[in-house]
């Protein structure tokens, strides 16, 4: 995913993922400060059962861009 940063406003130093919803050990849904607006990264712990024997975790994850140029999003915890 490109973030555009023609200012260089974002530096490696201030990376800080913020948990904005109730999950398991790095599942949930979380929201990251960048240059006009927030990446949001969501993850969701899948489990199966191949040919019924045996129970096998996997995961899915998705990435997504907010704009919000001025960061004016409120954010209180989502329950799930």
């Amino acid at each position: 995913m490109f973030i555009r940063d023609a200012e260089h406003l974002w530096s490696s130093d201030e990376i800080e993922w913020e948990r904005i919803s109730k999950g398991g050990t790095g599942y949930g849904i979380f929201r990251l400060k960048v240059p006009e607006g927030w990446l949001v990264y969501s993850s969701c712990p899948v489990h199966g059962r191949p040919g019924g024997f045996i129970t096998v975790v996997t995961g899915n994850a998705s990435l997504v861009f907010i704009a919000d140029e001025n960061h004016k999003w409120d954010c209180t915890l989502i329950e799930p």
